[in-house]
């Protein structure tokens, strides 16, 4: 048998689950199958026992000088014998037929809400690794697409046809540097910096190169990004300088030269 708090734990399960609910008024109609047919109705001879205990208790009181009808005696109604109350008790076996039904049946209900358990920690289970495959997933792209800008950095660096360019840089930037990298034959251009401080708010640091003393805009560049930035293509340069404009690029150069270097 169940507690009451187990009881209601069940009702309330049920309430969520249609499944226990289900197997409950199976062991409903079972349990009420297996009384129906092993009921089983007292012996015809208990019948005529009873009547005859009746009669033989019954006392009559009768007045002869009277003409009213001979009046009975209300008794108290005579006790049954015990052999009739034995026999109208259920069979042992049947008794505790019941008990072991309702025991197999809070078993069952246990049993239940624990495959129930089982099953959601399951499901979480599988939401987790469905979501750390999901990670992983994009994870791989993401070390995918690096590794093939590790390999267009690499194929760009031993392209023979390069020519590499390190620029000077002035007094007011000291120790920061940038390399150009110029293939004449496809026209393209990229640089990668180094140790370039970050410009004021607003501002962008500006390639430029210089065809017959004129400057022709190579396009910007961040300072925060190490790798190999691509530029504008350029058929023609004696030099590239760099400049410090505002954000987006200048189409003629406003302020300082910063870095210079010829080709």
């Amino acid at each position: 048998m169940t507690s009451p708090a187990e009881t209601e734990e069940v009702e309330r399960l049920a309430e969520q689950d249609p499944r226990i609910q289900a197997e409950i008024d199976e062991i409903r109609t079972s349990l009420e199958s297996y009384a129906q047919q092993f009921s089983q109705p007292p012996p015809p001879f208990l019948k005529d026992k009873i009547w005859a205990a009746l009669g033989s208790s019954s006392n009559v009181v009768i007045n002869p000088e009277s003409d009213v009808t001979p009046y009975a005696a209300p008794q108290e109604a005579p006790v049954a014998d015990q052999a009739f109350v034995q026999m109208e008790r259920a069979p042992f076996w049947q008794t505790y037929g019941v008990a072991a039904s309702f025991i197999l049946l809070a078993f069952s209900i246990l049993f239940n809400l624990y495959l129930l358990s089982q099953l959601r920690k399951t499901e979480g289970l599988l939401a987790r690794a469905t979501e750390d495959r999901s990670q992983l997933a994009s994870q791989l792209e993401i070390n995918q697409a690096g590794f093939t800008d590790l390999q267009s950095t690499l194929a760009f660096y031993r392209n023979p046809e390069n020519r590499i360019i390190q620029l000077t840089a002035a007094k007011d930037t000291a120790g920061a540097g940038v390399v150009v990298f110029w293939n004449r034959k496809e026209n393209r251009v990229a640089v990668t910096i180094q140790n370039l401080p970050p410009p004021p708010p607003g501002q962008q640091y500006q390639l430029w190169a210089i065809v017959d003393k004129k400057p022709v805009d190579a396009g910007v560049f961040n300072a925060n990004i190490p790798s190999v930035q691509n530029m504008k293509n350029i058929a023609q340069a004696q030099a590239f300088a760099v400049t410090l404009e505002k954000e987006g690029g200048s189409p003629q150069p406003t302020g300082s030269i910063l870095m210079l270097a010829e080709v």
